[in-house]
């Protein structure tokens, strides 16, 4: 009798490590997907928030694309790594310190020309585009027109959602015989 009922609570516990694993698992899979569909934003957002103001998120506006890095202010000096992952630091005047800084989703914001390594002020002051509306307007008809192939992008999104459709399968098994093993063990003890 008391093997059959340690018999019935190995498997109680068995399965719950096994629910417990499983759902690790989903939500680790869910923020690296969200990690991903934001190109990285979240982690570096999440570096941001974590360092308690020690760090400052830099947003920047390279010539095609704006994104997000960690930067540092040091002697002077805002320090951040590029797409290239070399290391910029540009030099900031006490005078315009307190225009520089935007705050966002509760995180000090910089923002960065990366064509001009300047810093960007609050009203947008020290960027200057030079840019050829022309050539501009033909760049954007040829983008428009060219035919548009599945990127890798999609083949990984289509895999990332296979596995989370396969995840939550597994975990809704789990669930069923977990519950099933519950009512028996309430049924042993007599509770039910």
């Amino acid at each position: 009798m008391f093997s059959e009922e340690t018999n019935k609570m190995n498997e109680v516990m068995i399965q719950l490590i096994q629910y417990m694993v499983a759902f690790g698992g989903l939500i680790t899979l869910f923020f690296f997907i969200i990690n991903f569909l934001t190109k990285g934003f979240m982690l570096t957002y999440l570096r941001v928030k974590g360092s308690q103001g020690r760090n400052v998120l830099v947003r920047i506006h390279s010539a095609t694309d704006i994104y997000f890095r960690v930067g540092r202010w040091s002697d002077g000096f805002l320090k951040f790594k590029n797409r290239g992952k070399e290391e910029k630091a540009l030099q900031i005047d006490d005078a315009t310190f307190k225009g520089l800084i935007n705050h966002s989703l509760g995180v000090a914001l910089v923002e960065v020309d990366d064509t001009g390594n300047k810093i960007l002020t609050t009203n947008w002051d020290v960027a200057k585009f030079n840019i050829d509306t022309g050539r501009l307007n033909t760049v954007l008809i040829r983008i428009k027109n060219r035919p548009i192939p599945k990127s890798k992008q999609e083949q990984i999104l289509i895999v990332l959602g296979v596995v989370t459709v396969l995840a939550i399968l597994f975990l809704v098994f789990k669930l069923n015989s977990l519950e099933q093993i519950v009512t028996e063990l309430g049924k042993l003890s007599g509770n039910i």
